[in-house]
């Protein structure tokens, strides 16, 4: 059994899906974005805490803070990867658009667009959960990211501020005219 970092309601009260969506249609790419998106940020073991914390319903309190700063993340990558399934439909005959008598159908254009908005918050949210276990990294001793998770935690001080990397001071402006020291 798939166990998932995240319920349906906090899909929705984390996510510009409304109330009137049939939820049940979302619901399956939690699961693709999660894995997608998420998964690789936390690594096997935090994930697997995780994931039996969740089914024994035995969330500590650092990890339940996790799973609040996962949900905002989570919550726009499910929107980015669903849109393009819930605008288009598969049926018998092929694959159609939703159209209704009270409404205008959303162009490409306009779908592009929307993922794009999408896409950025979501990366956007996606920092702030590697910003945050950057920062308390000590209260997830399990946590052993994937090596393209991102994080750049090496990058960062014990108190989570960026390290200054060492920077000689000498800035080539234009590299395909060097000149030697005394050409003026």
């Amino acid at each position: 059994m798939e166990i998932v970092l995240i319920t349906e309601q906090l899909l929705k009260d984390n996510s510009p899906i409304s109330n009137n969506v049939d939820i049940t249609d979302i619901v399956p790419y939690i699961s693709i974005a999660q894995k997608l998106h998420i998964n690789k940020i936390l690594g096997t073991a935090l994930l697997t805490e995780l994931e039996d914390q969740i089914y024994n319903n035995t969330l500590t309190t650092e990890n339940s803070d996790l799973i609040m700063k996962i949900v905002p993340a989570l919550s726009y990558w499910v929107c980015y990867q669903a849109l393009p399934f819930h605008w288009y439909k598969w049926l018998n005959k092929g694959i159609t658009t939703l159209d209704s008598e009270n409404s205008n159908a959303t162009t490409m254009k306009d779908m592009a667009q929307l993922r794009l908005y999408l896409k950025d918050d979501a990366q956007t949210l996606t920092q702030d959960l590697i910003d945050f276990l950057c920062e308390c990294k000590v209260n997830y001793p399990l946590w052993m990211p994937n090596q393209d998770c991102g994080c750049g935690c090496d990058d960062k001080d014990e108190n989570g501020q960026s390290r200054l990397k060492w920077d000689s001071g000498i800035n080539f402006l234009n590299h395909h005219s060097r000149r030697g020291i005394g050409n003026f």
